[in-house]
Formats: structure tokens, C-alpha cells, sequence
């Protein structure tokens, strides 16, 4: 019988013992309005008003010209489905045969946060000047299968002077979404420009949804909502790991203060006017080393926000290894919702980081899943402090080694690699237990197979 099926039904064994607890948690709501009167023709005169709108320009740090790509984007919702209208100025709209360089809106959706139950749209031939020639493509994260040129959606096109307006319907049975009063869900939507040297430029602020599932913004569906959403959706970089800039891009707050909350400091602003955006700026360290801050303008919803998302303009920083930003994010879900003691963590390489539902396949314990893909032992071993030891977990579940074979480890050099991880385990954590799951030979490593 196969050594890794032993390990792995001993694994499951062993783990539905543990206890049970709380999961992880968004922090930051965005409120989205009920419109009964909406239909796709790609105006938004049907709208009333109704429906959240966030301005957002393409370029991250402030440098271009505000024309160069911005997006007018409004949301709503229905018994229908959930709509979305985007007006996009665009200073060229680069028609393109090769599709990768296409101008392209991809939206993200899911019912539940940090599961594989994502709905992926991908519309694009957005710079084609025929409607017609507009298409869709599904992807479904928890099948990981493709749909090209799906007929889901409903759409409307029109091209418009430097730009184009899109309007669309997304059926709710089709995404798998339940839409009713004081609902959520959980969504992000990315832009992406054929004529910028940007790769993407979310909603959200957070690109990386392809590689973690708990990048997407919870949503609440509502009736009625009173100050239900930020009219002003901002562009927010730093110029080094201290400096925070953040420009406003919509005259509907002026006469309103802005205001920067983090560890219970408060920075309060005054908005002025100026061509319709104001720059405002603050030290990190006027938070009190807070890992988040959020930004409230007027009497809306405030926005949450997280230092490790805020893109800086230097050099990146100088690390030891190449995995600073997986273990930043890591530590950004620690602080939104911390695993209690005598949790499950799973760790290594990418096996353990796209084991998406793995809360799912244990559901009576607390699993932590901490792997970053194209990790090594000695990875594990450099982050043990990190993505280990702070949890107290009952039992540590571990997977390595193919990417150490892979980079021409001798199998005696992994061995003293494991011993190293055994041994900090013994040291600071005693009363853990480790499974270690059996390497396996995948597609990128069956060259290595004797």
C-alpha cells in the first residue's frame, strides 16, 4: 500500500480529534443598495442614485495623468442578480490581436471568505469597438474548471470618446449567490489596461486574489441603507515604508474631514478642493505601529486598510528569502482574527498552500493553513517563528522536500533539513505533534522519480 495514503488517512485520523472553534473573519464591509428599476443598456440613468460608486485610477503612485485610465464603477443588487456599470476614460484604447494585451475587467465572487467557492468572470475585446465582439469567460476555483465564452451574463457595450461604458447583470444562481436583505457576499474586481505597464489594478486595493482566497471584500446587500457607502474611493501608495499618501478622487466630500484611525489615534483633515482631488499624507508611525488603519470620510462606512497591501514606490525591501510578502500576509490575517491555542497548522510548500478547503475537510478542528508555494525545508525552518510558534498549536502538519530534491538537494541534506524543524518543535513548542505527509512526485518534479 502507498506510504502517503497511510500518512494521510492516519493524518485525518488523528486530526478529528482536536476541538473546534471560531474562523477567520472579515473586518471591512462594503454596503451595496437594492435597485428594482435597473436595466442593462449600459446608461446608468436607471440607476437613481441607488448602488455604491467608487472612483479608481490605473496608476498606483500618483505619477501620471489622472486621465491615462479612470474608472467610474457602480454596484447594485436585485432578486435578479448583482449589477455592475463601469465608465472608463481611457486616454488609449490599444486594439490589439494578441489577447493578452487586451483591455480586461475580471470579477471575483464568492458566497463564504477563504474557501475555493470563487467564481471568476473574465470580460475582455473591451478596446473592439463592435459590442458584439465582447466576451466572457468563467472560471470555477473549486472545480478549476473553464468555461470560454460563457453566455452567463447580461451586457451592454458602448464605446465612448477615450473610453467605454459596460454594464452588466450577473445571475445569482449562476455564481452560486443567495442575494436577500442584509446578506453578504464576498467579491473583488480587477482592471486591467492594455496600454499600462501596470499588470492590474484592483477595486479593493488587494491583486491577488488568483493566489489567496481571502482577498476578496465583504459585501453586504441591503434595502435600505442610510450613509451606505464612501463617496470617495481613494488611491493610496507610500514613497518608503513610512510616508503614507493618499489622493481623493471625487468633489462629493468637500466641506467633510477626512479621518486616519489606527490603535486608537485619531489624524483628522480637512478636504479642499482642487480640480476634484486632494492629497492628503501621514507617518505610519502616527498610528502607533499599527498594522492597519482605517480611513472614514464624512459620516460614511469607514474603509479598512492594511500597510502590507499600500504599494511602495522604492526598491522592495531586502530580504532574506524570497517569501516576505506570503509571511506578511500571513501575519495580516493574525491580526484581523487570531487562531486560538491548540489550533491545526499546516505548512509548506504548495501542496499545503493550495489545500484551499482544507478547514472544510476538518471541519471539527481550527486549521491554520500557512504554506507558501515554492517553498523549501530550510524555508519552513527560516519561518518557524513566524508561521509556527505563535500559534501553540496541538499539532503540526508539515509538507516539504519536492522543491528541495528539485534544486539538487541530496536526500541526506533534506533529512538534516527536517531534523532541524523537529528540533525547534522540541524546543519551543514540546507539546505539539508533527505529521509529516510523505513527499510526493508531482508533474514538475517526476524527473527526480528512480
Amino acid at each position: 500500500m502507498n506510504k502517503a495514503f497511510i500518512v494521510l488517512c492516519t493524518l485525518i485520523v488523528t486530526l478529528l480529534g482536536c476541538s473546534r472553534n471560531r474562523p477567520l473573519h472579515n473586518l471591512n464591509d462594503v454596503v451595496i443598495g437594492y435597485n428594482s428599476t435597473i436595466a442593462v443598456d449600459a446608461s446608468d440613468d436607471d440607476w437613481n442614485a441607488i448602488g455604491c460608486s467608487y472612483w479608481f485610477l490605473m496608476d498606483k503612485y500618483g505619477e501620471t495623468d489622472d486621465q491615462d485610465f479612470c474608472a467610474r464603477v457602480k454596484l447594485s443588487w436585485n432578486e435578479k442578480g448583482l449589477f455592475m456599470i463601469a465608465d472608463v476614460t481611457d486616454n488609449t484604447l490599444i486594439d490589439k490581436t494578441d489577447k493578452k494585451q487586451d483591455d480586461r475587467i475580471e470579477i471575483f465572487l464568492s458566497p463564504e471568505l477563504g474557501t475555493s467557492r470563487i467564481i471568476q468572470y473574465i470580460i475582455s475585446n473591451l478596446n473592439n469597438s463592435d459590442s458584439a465582439k465582447l466576451k466572457v469567460d468563467r472560471y470555477d476555483f473549486s472545480t478549476n474548471e473553464p468555461t470560454q465564452n460563457s453566455n452567463e451574463l447580461v451586457t451592454a457595450f458602448k464605446k465612448k470618446d477615450r473610453g467605454y461604458i459596460l454594464e452588466l447583470m450577473i445571475p445569482a444562481d449562476k455564481a452560486n449567490l443567495k442575494l436577500a436583505d442584509s446578506s453578504s457576499l464576498f467579491m473583488n474586481i480587477v482592471f486591467k489596461d492594455a496600454d499600462s505597464n501596470i499588470k492590474s489594478y484592483p477595486l479593493f486595493i488587494n491583486d491577488n486574489t488568483y493566489n489567496c482566497l481571502f482577498h476578496l471584500q465583504q459585501s453586504k446587500l441591503m434595502k435600505r441603507s442610510e450613509n451606505s457607502q464612501i463617496a470617495v474611493s481613494p488611491r493610496i501608495w507610500m514613497k518608503n515604508s513610512d510616508s503614507v499618501f493618499i489622493k481623493l478622487l471625487s468633489n462629493d466630500c468637500i466641506n467633510d474631514s477626512v479621518r486616519i484611525i489606527g490603535n486608537g489615534n485619531e489624524i483628522a483633515y480637512s478636504l479642499t478642493e482642487a480640480d476634484g482631488y486632494t492629497t492628503i499624507s501621514f507617518s505610519r508611525a502616527m498610528v502607533d505601529g499599527s498594522p492597519i488603519f482605517e480611513l472614514k470620510t464624512g459620516y460614511s462606512i469607514p474603509r479598512l486598510y492594511c500597510f502590507r497591501d499600500i504599494p511602495v514606490m522604492p526598491v522592495k525591501r531586502i530580504s532574506a528569502t524570497n517569501f516576505e510578502d506570503d509571511i506578511e500576509l500571513f501575519e495580516e490575517y493574525d491580526h484581523m482574527s487570531f487562531p486560538p491555542a491548540g489550533c491545526v497548522v499546516f505548512t509548506g510548500s504548495s501542496s499545503i498552500r493550495l489545500w484551499r478547503d482544507v478547514q472544510k475537510d476538518f471541519p471539527d478542528v481550527i486549521c491554520v493553513n500557512r504554506g507558501f508555494g515554492g517553498s523549501t525545508t530550510s524555508d519552513v525552518v527560516y519561518y518557524f517563528s513566524r508561521i509556527v510558534k505563535p500559534y501553540k498549536p496541538s499539532k503540526i502538519v508539515l509538507f516539504t522536500g519536492s522543491n528541495d530534491l528539485n534544486r539538487k538537494m541530496k536526500p541526506e541534506e533534506v533529512v538534516q533539513e527536517y531534523k532541524k524543524f523537529l528540533d525547534s518543535v522540541k524546543i519551543q513548542l514540546p507539546q505539539a505533534e508533527v505529521l509529516v505527509l510523505s513527499v510526493k512526485i508531482s508533474v514538475t518534479t517526476k524527473k527526480l522519480q528512480h
